[in-house]
Order: C-alpha cells, then sequence, then structure tokens
C-alpha cells in the first residue's frame, strides 16, 4: 500500500480519536477550557488534513465534505451539550407554556405560592385532544409580544410526545437551524471574499463556537431568527446583486421576510437597512422596473404578515415591549 495514502488514514483516524476526546473534554469544562478549543482546532486540522489530501477529488468537493463534517462537529458538540441541560430559565419555560398550554398563558402564572414539577408539566406539555392545535400558540403569542412562527413549530415537535416536557426537541430544533446557518454562512461568506476556503473557515468558526453552542441549548427563536436572516441576506446577495431579478427572486425575498417578521420583530431592523439600500441603489442605477418589483414586494410582504398576524401592530407600536 502507498506509504502516503497510509499517513492520510492514519492522520484522519488520528483526528477523529483527539475529537472524541475534546468533547468529553468540553464536557468538563462547561464550554470555559481554551485549551479545549485549542484541542478542538487540531482535531480538525488533522481530519482535514486526512480527508482533503486523497488523490482525485476536486476542492469543490473537499469543502463540501468538510463542510459536512462541521455540520457532524456540530451535532456531536450538541448532543453533548444537551445530554447535560437539567434546567430551564424562565423565557424557555414560557417557550413550552407559550406553545403547548391550551388554559393559562406563561405569564398568568400564580405568584407566591408553590409549584410543584407536576404542575408545571400539566402547564408547558400538550394535553389530550390538543396535538397539532395550533390555535393554541397563535392564541397565546396575541397576548405575549412575540410573533408565532417559533411556537408553532415547537407546539407540532410537542405534539409528538404528548404530556412530556421534551428539552432534546427544543434543542434538536435549534441545531437544525444552526446547520441551515452554517451553510448559509459558508454561502453569503464564499460570494463576499470570492473565497470557498475563506468561507469555510468562516463557517466552522462560527458553528463550533461557545456562541453558537449557547445559541442551540437556548430554547428560544434566536437559532431561527439567525437562519431566516441569512437567508434573506444570501437571496440579496446571490440573485438582486446578479440581476437576476424575476419573480421567482421577489417571491423568495418575500417568503423569507415574512417568516423572519414573524419568528421575531427585530428582523425588521435590518430588513430595513437593506430595504433602504437597495431602494437608493435602483434609483441611482435608473434601474425603474426592478424598483417598481421590489417595492410591491415589500408592501405585499407587509400585507401578508399582517394578515397571519394582526396583532403584531398591536405589539410593535403599542405594546410595552
Amino acid at each position: 500500500m502507498n506509504v502516503i495514502l497510509i499517513l492520510r488514514i492514519f492522520l484522519t483516524a488520528a483526528g477523529v480519536l483527539f475529537l472524541l476526546g475534546d468533547i468529553n473534554a468540553y464536557v468538563r469544562q462547561k464550554l470555559t477550557d481554551t485549551i479545549g478549543l485549542l484541542w478542538a482546532f487540531v482535531s480538525v486540522a488533522l481530519i482535514l488534513t486526512g480527508v482533503v489530501s486523497v488523490p482525485g477529488a476536486r476542492e469543490e468537493e473537499y469543502l463540501v465534505v468538510l463542510l459536512l463534517a462541521v455540520c457532524l462537529l456540530e451535532l456531536l458538540l450538541g448532543w453533548q451539550y444537551g445530554r447535560q441541560k437539567k434546567y430551564l430559565m424562565c423565557d424557555e419555560l414560557f417557550t413550552y407554556t407559550s406553545s403547548n398550554n391550551a388554559e393559562i398563558q406563561a405569564f398568568d402564572m400564580p405568584l407566591n405560592e408553590w409549584l410543584d414539577r407536576d404542575w408545571f408539566l400539566s402547564q408547558s406539555t400538550v394535553t389530550e385532544g390538543h396535538a397539532f392545535d395550533y390555535a393554541i400558540p397563535y392564541r397565546n403569542q396575541e397576548a405575549d409580544v412575540h410573533p408565532p412562527f417559533y411556537y408553532f413549530l415547537m407546539h407540532t415537535l410537542s405534539s409528538l410526545v404528548p404530556g412530556k416536557l421534551s428539552i432534546p426537541a427544543g434543542v434538536g430544533l435549534n441545531l437544525c437551524f444552526l446547520w441551515g446557518s452554517t451553510i448559509l454562512l459558508y454561502l453569503v461568506t464564499k460570494e463576499i471574499f470570492g473565497s470557498r476556503r475563506i468561507g469555510l473557515l468562516v463557517s466552522a468558526l462560527f458553528g463550533i463556537s461557545y456562541g453558537a453552542m449557547n445559541m442551540i441549548l437556548f430554547v428560544r427563536m434566536y437559532a431561527m431568527f439567525a437562519f431566516l436572516l441569512l437567508a434573506h441576506v444570501y437571496v440579496y446577495q446571490r440573485l438582486v446583486e446578479k440581476r437576476e431579478l424575476t419573480w421567482k427572486t421577489f417571491l423568495l425575498l418575500g417568503i423569507t421576510l415574512v417568516c423572519g417578521v414573524l419568528t421575531h420583530y427585530y428582523f425588521i431592523l435590518p430588513a430595513c437597512f437593506l430595504a433602504v439600500w437597495y431602494f437608493v441603489k435602483f434609483w441611482m442605477q435608473k434601474r425603474w422596473k426592478e424598483e417598481c418589483g421590489y417595492h410591491v414586494t415589500l408592501e405585499l410582504s407587509a400585507v401578508a404578515a399582517l394578515a397571519i398576524f394582526p396583532t403584531m401592530w398591536q405589539h410593535i407600536f403599542n405594546d410595552y415591549r
């Protein structure tokens, strides 16, 4: 057997073994050990050295494999940390209560009295006869301060395990959005710098960072928000910047905008900055037809979001938040 091939196999195997050790180090140090982070990079570097140097493959194929390896690493880390999650911060409890409780909103919980485990389970899980009842999260979010899309997804997952408060469901949902964000960040960065390698580096550094792990463990809508914002930016970058402004482009802009706003109202802020930039850009370049199409898309998106969730007007302009 070729000596170089044996060396490559050895490096890949060594990286996997180091990686398994890294996961244990992460667990022991609670994500605060800098040495553990360095070992993680060593592991990934060994794996990359062993895999990337396989003869006969193109660079694009290498990087696709490596991007999948980053997603696999995110899965391993997320699985390990998710297994250790034993408690819910109050906002996370509100996530489950708002998603599943047919009788009481989370912020109406009794005060100054002892509430045991069974009471919390009864308030935060899907009860008999209410599985896949999307009127529950919709109604609860009308009384809350956030839009309902994330809670629809949480209610769907909770309906698969009625009567149980499933922390893995929330962590798993966020992990899926982290995978999507990692891929989109690779695509966005690749377009900005014109380099697949830089795109892979940025997405890898983000995907295994403390912030990314914290985002998936915190059972709230922020991982979904990040994914939809990156998707919105990528539509601009991939299609609008390259002047591929067809009805499909406007449709994708509208879908990502509506979904983003109905996930978290803060989505409106970056969306507005982007809208102002492209209004000015189309005007300066005298692209009147595209300007009109863009204007109509934004207006229809606003109408669609308000039609789906009319209470958002009250939340944004009159609510205490």
